[in-house]
């Protein structure tokens, strides 16, 4: 309970941002090209031929794909399982500012 009244703030800005960040994540559109492009090179075999596809198109982070790859294996591959990894971390990202402000 204590860290509930300690962290009210946090809490309450986490919510939000949790809010806005799945507002229409089923939209009836699909995917974006860039959502399609990182999809395609995460679902290659893992993990040489990601790097391979990689080193191609985008020159990212290679983590950024291995962790993409087993966020695909553990939770599928729909539209909506492949936009929740980015509000994963952006919901991540929001603690990280906060802990960082402190």
């Amino acid at each position: 309970m204590n860290f509930m009244k300690k962290n009210t703030g946090l809490i309450i800005v986490v919510v939000f941002a949790a809010i806005l960040r799945l507002i229409n994540i089923d939209k009836p559109d699909g995917l974006w090209y860039d959502e399609i492009a990182i999809y395609s090179i995460a679902s290659k075999s893992f993990p040489l031929h990601m790097m391979e596809v990689d080193t191609q198109r985008f020159l990212l982070f290679p983590i950024y794909y291995i962790i993409y790859h087993l966020w695909l294996i553990i939770f599928g591959n729909s539209d909506i399982t492949i936009r929740l990894m980015s509000v994963f971390f952006d919901i991540l990202s929001v603690f990280t500012a906060f802990f960082a402000g402190r």
